[in-house]
């Protein structure tokens, strides 16, 4: 019964991780559960405070925030107020990558008993996560009697075929969080070396690593070698940025984007748990693959 719903009686739920514009989610069936940010002690809902206060607690620390998932506290609550309002909605989770921390476990346990929560494991985070929400907004409003089942097979499909790759602005920030040691960060300094991260199969891994000191040009260089590997879906790119990339860089990678033909071009600011293991002036891109 529940898998005939059709598309026009779904409301998507992510995590905050997802980055995805709370403005936006306001006039679209969207909803947002916030993940944790622990800051000098306090435990803070993410999108509830400038992430600036991250970087100024680093600057004075020298310590990341402990970032965590969001609880099973947070998505029951999501779940139940969204059946009080609208019971004969269903509610489909599209999850923060099950592998990088407890959402997906979190939110199936918060989901027991309610038997109109269906959960989706995007294998993406921030604008990757994202960009799987668009594509299901965009086939919602085609095909509002589209079944569930359908939609969700089209969806499992678009995480497939996304990729999302960033390049850290700075490895101190990896460093303090244990990504990297010391020894591998000063090797890397000399050599003028920038790790690429990508997600593949949901889990972040660093992929390759590129030489440069131009952060500029290393941007166009990720988005030109990614684009050249994977021939992409020219209708939406997914753009995220933590505090600090600079106007110029911001408008070169939007102008190669829109000369490669990209129909729709979006920025996401990050949030607290894309910043506190970033750093500051970072930039990463999601785009879909044509296969």
């Amino acid at each position: 019964m529940m898998m005939k719903n059709k598309t026009k009686e779904i409301v998507l739920v992510v995590e905050s991780g997802a980055d995805f514009p709370r403005e936006r989610a306001a006039s679209l069936p969207v909803r947002i559960v916030p993940m944790h940010v622990i800051l000098d002690g306090e435990d803070l809902c993410d999108g509830t405070f400038p992430v600036t206060r991250i970087l100024d607690f680093y600057a004075r620390t020298g310590r990341i925030p402990k970032t965590s998932a969001a609880n099973v506290a947070d998505y029951r609550k999501t779940f139940m107020e969204l059946c009080r309002k609208e019971p004969q909605t269903t509610i489909l989770h599209c999850c923060y990558s099950a592998v990088t921390t407890a959402t997906y476990q979190n939110a199936r346990i918060a989901a027991e008993g309610l038997k109109n929560v269906i959960h989706l494991d995007t294998k993406q985070v921030s604008a990757g996560q994202s960009l799987i929400v668009e594509k299901a907004l965009i086939r919602m409003k085609e095909q509002p009697d589209q079944n569930l089942e359908t939609l969700l097979a089209y969806l499992k499909e678009c995480a497939r075929k996304t990729h999302m790759a960033f390049i850290p602005r700075r490895l101190d920030f990896l460093r303090a969080g244990g990504r990297v040691s010391n020894a591998a960060m000063m090797g890397a300094n000399i050599l003028k070396l920038k790790p690429v991260i990508e997600l593949k199969d949901g889990q972040l891994i660093c992929t390759e690593k590129i030489r440069g000191s131009d952060y500029r040009r290393l941007c166009i260089k990720l988005i030109r070698e990614k684009l050249d590997a994977f021939p992409p879906d020219l209708q939406d790119v997914a753009l995220v940025r933590t505090p600090g990339l600079e106007a110029d860089i911001c408008e070169a990678i939007e102008a190669e984007l829109r000369q490669r033909g990209f129909q729709n071009v979006r920025w996401h600011e990050a949030g607290g748990v894309i910043t506190a293991h970033g750093g500051p002036g970072v930039f990463g891109f999601a785009f879909s693959e044509i296969r």
